[in-house]
């Protein structure tokens, strides 16, 4: 399983500490059973069929939980781990992500927030913003 998705969200009977202390335990869980990437991802709220009560994990949170907790630090360096997060919403967001060791980011709602202002031009034209 070289990509495994861990869904940055939880429900409104857990609180934020449990939701943080459950995506660190399955981090560690999908790295011991062979991932080489991990996305977090807080898109499951958008998808479709998704329960409405779901609340994104802010992704600083979820990323820190993730890598830098000591039963996550040995699985942290054996795999990369990339974020697709809908509160990135300008640079200063993005960096911090990079800063904490992200490889990769990825600003989804920015991004389409952008399309929806300029279909044609969309992420180009509104670059500045991100």
């Amino acid at each position: 399983m070289p990509l495994a998705v861990l869904d940055c969200v939880f429900g409104l009977s857990c609180n934020l500490r449990q939701a943080i202390d459950d995506l660190c335990a399955r981090a560690i869980e999908l790295v011991r059973g062979g991932a080489a990437i991990l996305l977090l991802s807080d898109r499951a709220m958008t998808q479709p069929g998704a329960r409405s009560e779901l609340i994104p994990i802010p992704m600083f949170l979820s990323y820190g939980g993730s890598a830098y907790r000591p039963g996550a630090r040995r699985g942290a360096h054996q795999c990369g781990l990339a974020v697709e997060a809908g509160d990135c919403r300008d640079l200063h967001h993005a960096a911090v992500l990079f800063g904490f060791g992200a490889g990769a980011v990825s600003p989804w709602l920015a991004l389409e927030t952008a399309r929806s202002l300029d279909q044609e031009k969309g992420e180009s034209q509104h670059a500045s913003c991100l």
